[in-house]
């Protein structure tokens, strides 16, 4: 069970079949349905047999033939699609699938003049995503490019209402927010499920060193030693929290990987 909107969606079995039913509502059979938290609202890809749809707040908008909807976020009310398009490219004597991932908002495409798009989000009210341009990766916030200076900059976010992503430079990562470097330098960032995130006013990230995972708190590096990993079902994205006094704990694993235990910092 999850509640989004303030509206609770189960899944319910009937003759066999799983569905999901949303606000006392059937949406339809489970292996029809991709469901998304979008904008505190709940918003799904559906297959049926003319197509696949998007849905949300009211609004059905059919796929073209030429992309599969692989996403939703939402802006002032109105679905933005993540997409792909997949065509059949020469190789030499090998006909190829090609992808190209883009946007597409109130009717207009967007990023599809980049070679790829990824990490989409949206950020005070802006649309925000990496784009790729004959391997180089860079951050497009509101249409501006920002990050070309590193020879990469990705993973854009709001983090504290502030503008937030991740740069690179001869091997070295570290976040930026607000324009200004925050914590330190690693060679190997969010390993697993990649993240940034604010935890008790302070911004939150996975790093890893010599294939040691830890969290970067405020700065400080916390879970250093553990064994920690995003393997068994447990990520970097879901295993750090707070306590009510303020002090972070997390999820560790032991050298055995059949047990879970919570390490609370000092």
């Amino acid at each position: 069970m999850q509640v989004y909107g303030g509206k609770l969606a189960y899944h319910a079995r009937r003759g066999g079949v799983y569905y999901i039913v949303y606000d006392g509502k059937e949406l339809g059979a489970e292996e029809n349905l991709t469901l998304y938290a979008t904008g505190g609202e709940l918003a799904y890809i559906e297959r049926r047999a003319d197509g696949e749809y998007a849905v949300y707040n009211g609004m059905e908008i059919k796929a073209a033939p030429d992309y599969k909807i692989s996403g939703i976020l939402a802006l002032d009310g109105k679905p933005v699609l993540y997409v792909v398009n997949q065509t059949k490219k020469q190789n030499g004597s090998v006909m190829r699938d090609e992808k190209n991932y883009y946007l597409i908002y109130d009717g207009k495409e967007i990023g599809k003049e980049h070679d790829d798009v990824y990490d989409c989000s949206i950020v005070n009210d802006m649309i925000a995503y990496t784009a790729v341009d004959k391997g180089k990766y860079y951050v497009v916030y509101d249409g501006q490019e920002i990050g070309k200076e590193y020879d990469v900059a990705s993973i854009p976010a709001e983090i504290g209402g502030k503008f937030t992503y991740v740069a690179g430079i001869n091997g070295n990562y570290f976040v930026i927010r607000d324009g200004r470097q925050v914590g330190g330098e690693y060679k190997e960032f969010n390993p697993g499920k990649p993240f940034i995130k604010m935890i008790n006013g302070r911004v939150v990230y996975g790093a890893a060193r010599n294939n040691t995972f830890f969290f970067v708190y405020d700065g400080k590096e916390i879970g250093v030693g553990y064994p920690l990993s995003n393997l068994g079902g447990v990520d970097l994205y879901t295993t750090l929290y707070t306590t009510l006094e303020g002090k972070p704990f997390f999820v560790a694993r032991n050298s055995k990987g059949d047990k879970y235990y919570v390490v609370r910092e000092k």
